[in-house]
Formats: C-alpha cells, sequence, structure tokens
C-alpha cells in the first residue's frame, strides 16, 4: 500500500465521544453555538480557521481595531473573503449572523451585546480591554472564554467570582500558557520524572543555547 492510496481517518458519529460527540447532537437537532470574537490576531485567527471546520458551532461576529484584520483572518479561514460583512451597528450585526455570515465590526460592546451571541471568546492579549469586555460580556449574561492570559492573571478571579453570581461560566481558553503549562507540570511528577525546565518557547527561542548550558550547569526551573 502506497502513501497515495491512504485515505484520511474521519471518525465516524459511532466513535464520537466527549466535546465532538456533544457538538454533532447539537447540530444535528439544528442548533449551534454562536460565538463573538473579540480579536483577530494569531489566536483569533486560528479560532476562525477552527471553528469554522466544527459542527455545532461557528463563530458570529469579530470585534477589531483594524477591520483589515478580521477580513484577512476570514479570508485564511475561508479562501475569500465572501463569508464577512463589515456592520456598523447591532441590526446590521444580527443579519450578517441570520444570514450565517460572520459580521465584522470595530465595536467589541456590540459582539458582547449582540442576542444572537451566547458567548464571547477575548482573545486581544490586553488586560484594560480583556477587563473591559470581560465584564460587560458577563453582564450581558454571555458566558466568557478568556484567552487574554494578561486580563486572566489580573482580574481573572473577580471575573470568575462574578460570573459565578450571575450563574455563567468563566474559563480560560486551553489554547494558552497557564492550562497546558499546569498539564505539563503535573504529567512528569505522576511519571515520576525530574522536570528541568518549563517555559513559553517564543520566549527563550533566542536563547536556547544559553538555556543548555545551564541545564547542563545544573537543574534550571522556570514556572
Amino acid at each position: 500500500m502506497t502513501i497515495e492510496t491512504l485515505k484520511p481517518f474521519q471518525m465516524g458519529r459511532e466513535t464520537m465521544t466527549g466535546l465532538s460527540r456533544d457538538l454533532y447532537k447539537l447540530a444535528e437537532s439544528g442548533n449551534e453555538i454562536i460565538v463573538g470574537l473579540i480579536g483577530a490576531g494569531e489566536m483569533g485567527t486560528d479560532l476562525i480557521l477552527q471553528i469554522g471546520r466544527m459542527k455545532g458551532m461557528r463563530v458570529g461576529a469579530v470585534a477589531v481595531r483594524n477591520i483589515e484584520n478580521a477580513l484577512k483572518a476570514v479570508e485564511i479561514a475561508y479562501g475569500d473573503r465572501d463569508n464577512a460583512v463589515v456592520c456598523e451597528n447591532n441590526a446590521a450585526i444580527s443579519r450578517a449572523i441570520e444570514m450565517g455570515k460572520i459580521a465584522v465590526c470595530g465595536d467589541a460592546k456590540l459582539v458582547a451585546q449582540n442576542g444572537h451571541i451566547s458567548q464571547v471568546i477575548e482573545a486581544t492579549g490586553k488586560p484594560s480591554v480583556g477587563a473591559e469586555i470581560g465584564l460587560l460580556t458577563l453582564e450581558a449574561g454571555k458566558h466568557l472564554v478568556m484567552m487574554n492570559v494578561e486580563a486572566d492573571v489580573t482580574v481573572g478571579t473577580y471575573l470568575h467570582r462574578r460570573a459565578k453570581e450571575l450563574g455563567l461560566v468563566y474559563s480560560v481558553g486551553a489554547g494558552d500558557e497557564p492550562p497546558p503549562l499546569w498539564s505539563w507540570w503535573i504529567s512528569p511528577t505522576r511519571w515520576n520524572c525530574q522536570l528541568f525546565l518549563q517555559a513559553k518557547a517564543k520566549t527563550i527561542r533566542s536563547n536556547l543555547m544559553q538555556c543548555r548550558l545551564t541545564m547542563k550547569k545544573k537543574p534550571l526551573r522556570a514556572i
């Protein structure tokens, strides 16, 4: 058998578990989770791309300071910009979502308060913006996913407490640093292995050789 004859594996409904199964059932019932996204940088673009491939969930609106960034993100995800509609008010955002398009606007408040949006992902990386939009999202009755780790370490405890008071969910996106770092810290200790270095890779890339030299002299633990 050659590589050319191999077919990509596709998980069937009967083999789905957990979140994949739940989202598939949601889509089959004719429902979906419509997400509002704040920010269209590296993480925001990845989210538009990944969510666009999922069942039972879609990005309904994106708020950015630079509209062009969001349009480029949609183009990367879908191959063109036809799926994006630039909007200037809440009514236009609602119409775009109802058409199955991604509404793009410059006002995060409009996205957080739109009636079609059930949860908001904050991915700007700016603490002040994350704090403001995060609280606004919760007060609007929407669940909040914080991929803005800078905001989480600043006001995350307060946002979590406020979400519980309102009967909502506040969570940190699993793709950002804290959850993976914690997971990678737990696993080696469970395996009875000694962890020498734990750090954010792109922050040590330029000085990786120095890290290796330091590790030779003595164990280095950066948490």
